[in-house]
Parts: structure tokens; C-alpha cells; sequence
């Protein structure tokens, strides 16, 4: 059995511990949401990009197509990368930088 003095000492650690341990939790909690939830929020915000809906039957454009209108806009920059979302090929993100270093 503790005495009261010892409970009274434990519940003090335990109450102060558990705070300081809240406050990183809390903090890791608040840093992560962003992170994880990073699409919806841009859909929020309007800074997602969004392929507009497109009418049955319409052809895709090819990756070659992708890439040359990519170079026509940009002609002094180098295509770096080329991807489509995990969860949708209907949209092509390229990346093209001013020189062919990374």
C-alpha cells in the first residue's frame, strides 16, 4: 500500500507528466492534419489543381502531346519529371526547370 505521502507524490508526477506529454501529442496532432489531408485542403482553398470534366468519348491526349505543350509555354526550360495523380490519369503534371541539373 503507498502512504499518502507517496500517492500524493505519484499523482503530482502523473498529472504534470501527462500534461507535458498532451502538449507534444497535441502539437504532433495540429503539424500532422496538413499532412495528411493536404488535397482536401487544397480543394478548400482552391489551389488544387482540377481536371476539368470532360464530355464521353473525348480522346486523351498523349504524353508526347503533354510534353510538347508543356515545352511550347516554357521554351527556355527543360522537362524535368512527368506524372499523373495516384488516384487519376486523366491529369499530367510536368515539371521543367531552367537547366537539365536537378
Amino acid at each position: 500500500m503507498l502512504t499518502p505521502r507517496a500517492l500524493k507524490t505519484w499523482t503530482w508526477l502523473h498529472k504534470w507528466s501527462s500534461l507535458v506529454c498532451t502538449i507534444f501529442m497535441l502539437l504532433l496532432c495540429l503539424t500532422g492534419l496538413p499532412l495528411i489531408f493536404h488535397h482536401e485542403i487544397g480543394h478548400l482553398l482552391g489551389t488544387e489543381v482540377e481536371a476539368p470534366p470532360m464530355p464521353q468519348g473525348t480522346p486523351r491526349a498523349s504524353l508526347d502531346t503533354v510534353l510538347q505543350v508543356a515545352r511550347a509555354q516554357h521554351p527556355d526550360r527543360v522537362v524535368q519529371f512527368a506524372s499523373h495523380p495516384e488516384d487519376s490519369t486523366d491529369l499530367w503534371f510536368t515539371t521543367l526547370t531552367p537547366t537539365p541539373d536537378p
